[in-house]
């Protein structure tokens, strides 16, 4: 599974998630640091480093529905069809 964590989630717990095959992108340090999570999940989603599945599954844990995530992504100027053959392989597969 793909999971983003930022500076408030421990070094020691992202060690633990790749030690359990995890693949975790630590944004910590990066220009990311400190995005809201929703606009994080909607640019990772928009430069394809996150299906729309996969963002979906993270945010739903702050209760944001794959149509909530849909709707919010032209907020941030984004549109829902950007899709690549990666991504859309995830939301096939799923």
């Amino acid at each position: 599974m793909k999971i983003v964590v930022d500076e408030h989630i421990p070094l020691m717990t992202v060690q633990t998630l790749r030690e359990m095959g995890h693949e975790v992108r630590d944004i910590r340090g990066t220009p990311d640091e400190g995005m809201h999570d929703d606009e994080l999940f909607a640019t990772l989603y928009h430069v394809g480093k996150l299906s729309e599945k996969e963002a979906c599954l993270t945010l739903g844990i702050f209760g944001i529905s794959r149509r909530v995530f849909e709707e919010l992504l032209p907020r941030f100027g984004f549109s829902i069809l950007v899709d690549t053959p990666e991504t859309m392989d995830v939301e096939l597969h799923a």
